[in-house]
């Protein structure tokens, strides 16, 4: 299941770069099959808004992503759901959350995409002219 929408002030390309590191992350964080009861495990890509210090500054926007991954765990406790893990540079994060309340999460405003983590095989061929190793071959 992906849900995926652009935030007010989000640029396309953030949100393609967000949705490709989602997917990469799914490969890295093992799934385990559960039966259709039990809890679902996802990979939330956070809509962070722009830092209020000076553009460009890493701690700032550290801060900002911090911030969001401790809001939307918060709004998705009460949800019933668990934090798994969180990226520290990057505004990801892994949550366990019912079925039942996947979709609301989905509506969060502070969730720019959403997918569920579970195992997939990488795609070579075309993960690897996305990274240029066809000419790394060639040198």
């Amino acid at each position: 299941m992906s849900h995926a929408r652009l935030a007010p002030g989000a640029r396309p390309s953030r949100v393609r770069t967000l949705a490709v590191v989602c997917a990469a992350l799914a490969l890295l964080v093992p799934a385990h099959a559960a039966p259709l009861y039990a809890p679902v495990r996802v990979i939330v890509a956070l809509a962070v808004p722009p830092p209020t210090a000076a553009a460009g500054d890493p701690r700032a926007e550290q801060a900002a992503t911090a911030q969001a991954q401790d809001a939307l765990v918060a709004s998705a406790k009460r949800r019933g759901a668990r934090e798994l893990a969180r990226a520290r540079a990057l505004p990801l994060l892994v949550l366990e959350v019912d079925r039942a309340a996947l979709a609301d999460l989905a509506r969060d405003p502070l969730v720019a995409a959403l997918e569920e983590d579970r195992l997939a095989r990488p795609a070579l061929g075309t993960s690897a002219a996305r990274i240029g190793a066809p000419q790394v071959w060639a040198g």
